[in-house]
């Protein structure tokens, strides 16, 4: 049977499209399997010091992967109710001083979420700055028409986006589980600390619990105020870029990754995040969390906050108001 070109080009395209979707779905079980089993570090390794060695030397690497691998089973130690996890657990609080375990280890999550809180309020300093200089002029003379300058891209409300912007922007995106983990990692050691915590490294050895949780409600509000930001702005520039994106990762069956959602969308869930995993330390040691925020020598993370604002969120949390 003598097949005519075009029909015969289609029955190649066919074969070849067939072939294309039988090697993805073949390759795509594997590949999930490598991708979603991380290296167990911690798991390895053996001794009273081997956990609390093995976390300070992983987080030590130069290599933004393995570092976010290990804060990944930092936070499932952290987390974890079986006795292996507890054993871990132990071996960080078993240095009375804290310098072998808990001071490194919570001192790296606790500079995690500072920079991640300063680099909102910065965008949000920014901003702010914009709206009331955008203000001040447009009262003092009428605006200007120019029909041949486009707009800058991805106005927020009518005004440019800068470098803050666009950094914070970034950050919620890109480091979406880093801080994820940071957060569940600091506030599980923490609140686990006040029944395996023998020697009250937490309470004696910096960062002491009044800093833990100045870090974690100036993470909640930092993201508080970012998401009102965000959602009292109008669409970015290009709303329509990640659409056709998640419709292939929907259509190939892959998982959303945050980064391939919109800023505010990111932002709303670390928000959810922050709050929950402050609301485990607020829950396990009570109001006697109001006296402790006021010793707090650590400047709040957010350069708008203010230590009061820090203790009135707090008293929001006690009353079950945020």
């Amino acid at each position: 049977v003598v097949l005519s070109r075009p029909l015969s080009a289609l029955l190649t395209a066919f074969h070849a499209g067939s072939l294309w979707v039988f090697g993805w779905l073949a390759g795509h079980a594997p590949l999930s399997i490598v991708l979603t089993e991380p290296p167990r570090l911690v798991q390895q390794c053996e001794g009273a010091q081997g956990a609390a060695e093995t976390l300070l030397k992983a987080l030590g690497s130069s290599s933004s992967t393995l570092q976010d691998h290990t804060l990944a089973e930092f936070a499932e130690i952290a987390e974890g109710t079986t006795a292996a996890h507890a054993s871990r657990r132990a071996d960080i609080f078993a240095d009375e001083t804290g310098r072998l375990g808990w001071t490194p280890l919570a001192g790296f999550l606790v500079e995690e979420l500072r920079e991640f809180a300063g680099t909102l309020g910065a965008a949000l300093s920014a901003m702010t700055g914009e709206n009331v200089a955008a203000a001040k002029s447009s009262a003092s003379r009428p605006p200007r028409v120019q029909w041949n300058v486009l707009s800058a891209a991805g106005a927020f409300g009518g005004a440019k986006v800068g470098k803050e912007q666009d950094r914070a922007a970034w950050s919620v995106r890109a480091k979406y589980y880093r801080v994820c983990f940071c957060l569940r990692a600091l506030s599980g050691m923490t609140a686990a600390s006040r029944a395996e915590d023998r020697f009250g490294v937490v309470l004696l050895c910096e960062p002491v619990l009044a800093d833990v949780l100045a870090s974690l409600l100036s993470t909640v509000l930092a993201l508080q105020q970012y998401t009102k930001q965000e959602s009292s702005f109008s669409s970015r520039s290009h709303p329509w870029l990640p659409r056709p994106i998640q419709r292939v990762v929907r259509l190939l069956g892959l998982p959303s990754h945050p980064t391939l959602q919109q800023p505010e969308l990111c932002a709303h869930a670390l928000e959810d995040v922050a709050r929950t995993t402050t609301y485990r330390v607020v829950r396990t040691f009570g109001p006697s969390l109001v006296p402790l925020l006021k010793e707090c020598r650590m400047p709040p993370a957010l350069p708008q906050a203010t230590t009061n604002d820090l203790a009135r969120l707090l008293q929001g949390m006690l009353s079950h108001q945020e």
